[in-house]
């Protein structure tokens, strides 16, 4: 598998690329373009998440550390529902009751391991058979009378019992825990969080999970669709630091975030939208936004088909996805793309990619058989290894 690797200088913006063309027998083509540098555009906004740094520390006094503290505390029982969507990386904390003197807790967050975990303290614990910590996922923990079942992009999978924490609860938070006991500060981004005093179905959380609660629905306590007026995304929202709640009841605050830039912020969210087209040769699917992009990274049962891009593409604002990867890759350990994608002539530009953050690297992870063809990827790599290898085939 030959490499020619060639260095270009382009004068209309006094910088140097490398240009890396690799290719196969299979006559597979890449072209990625290095860029050091990050352009200072964005893609159209489509819907916002709170994006939690995981470097505020914790000294063990109340509301230390990046959080969203609701104020009243939400009330806990062993009946209830927690839901929503995050893009987090590991030892994340994503929702917690519990009091600040003791072990006795019950808090939701995913795990050391990367699977979405009920941690009940002194209690017990248990995990999801999924992982959540690559990418955007969405999480329901539902409780019937203490029996739980932990639910990760709309499939059961984990369960385990839950026991009310003694003393009570005395805070409720998301992102992180509230003192030095409860330590698993969030990395990543959390979106369309909901707390219910009912346990939610199957059915409802599926349904849910694709069209989000509105906050006027039986059972609900606090909806927050992370959508607050007047904010700019990735911008100086220093002066927004309420989450408020679509009931009405329980507005969040927060603590400890610099709400300024990509990171610890009010940040976009692009939302999956399937693209115009079949998905066959002669009916392609068009990617014409980085909503349609997104798309297809997380939809891997589209990975065989062909696909064809109609406009340049920014991907801006993506560089806090995938614990600070950037998009997610396209093709897997699981999973290969053996598709086309046709980039016919246009580019996608401002990607964000580690080379040491897990075993399939580049934007386009793992090839088998597949077709990359009149395509620009410009994008920021981040090298934690000698090796220069984005993706194996």
């Amino acid at each position: 598998m030959p490499w020619k690797i060639k260095v270009y200088k382009l004068n209309r913006i006094n910088k140097y690329f490398k240009i890396i063309k690799l290719t196969t027998m299979k006559k597979i083509t890449l072209l990625f373009a290095l860029i050091l540098w990050t352009g200072l555009s964005s893609f159209s906004q489509v819907n916002t998440a709170l994006h939690f740094d995981g470097t505020s520390g914790l000294n063990g006094s109340a509301m230390s550390g990046q959080l969203v503290y609701t104020t009243p505390m939400i009330p806990f029982s062993t009946t209830f529902t927690v839901m929503g969507w995050v893009n987090v990386a590991k030892s994340s904390n994503i929702f917690t009751w519990g009091s600040a003197t003791s072990e006795k807790l019950v808090r939701i967050d995913c795990s050391n391991v990367g699977k979405l975990r009920l941690y009940n303290g002194s209690y017990g614990n248990f995990s999801s058979t999924a992982e959540i910590y690559v990418g955007w996922h969405h999480i329901a923990v539902s409780s019937d009378a203490g029996s739980v079942t932990l639910y990760v992009d709309g499939v059961a999978g984990g369960t385990g019992t839950v026991t009310t924490p003694s003393p009570a609860p005395i805070k409720t938070t998301m992102g992180t825990a509230f003192n030095s006991r409860y330590e698993g500060k969030c990395k990543g981004q959390i979106d369309e969080l909901s707390v219910w005093n009912i346990a939610l179905t199957e059915t409802q959380i599926l349904a849910y999970k694709d069209t989000p609660p509105v906050g006027t629905e039986t059972g609900a306590l606090a909806v927050y669709n992370f959508n607050p007026s007047g904010i700019t995304p990735a911008g100086n929202n220093t002066g927004h630091t309420t989450l408020p709640s679509l009931t009405g009841n329980y507005p969040g605050t927060l603590f400890g975030f610099p709400l300024t830039g990509e990171t610890g912020n009010w940040v976009e969210v692009p939302v999956a939208v399937l693209p115009t087209g079949s998905g066959t040769s002669g009916d392609p699917y068009l990617i014409a936004t980085i909503h349609n992009l997104f798309w297809l990274t997380q939809n891997s049962a589209s990975w065989g088909s062909y696909f064809q891009q109609t406009v340049d593409i920014d991907a801006f604002g993506t560089a806090v996805w995938n614990d600070n990867a950037g998009l997610t890759h396209i093709g897997n350990s699981t999973t290969s793309f053996t598709g086309t994608y046709d980039g016919d002539g246009h580019a996608i530009s401002n990607l964000r990619n580690y080379v040491n953050k897990g075993a399939y690297h580049g934007f386009f992870g793992r090839l088998t058989g597949a077709t990359i063809k009149n395509l620009g990827l410009i994008m920021e790599i981040y090298l934690g290894a000698l090796t220069l290898g984005f993706w194996r085939a």
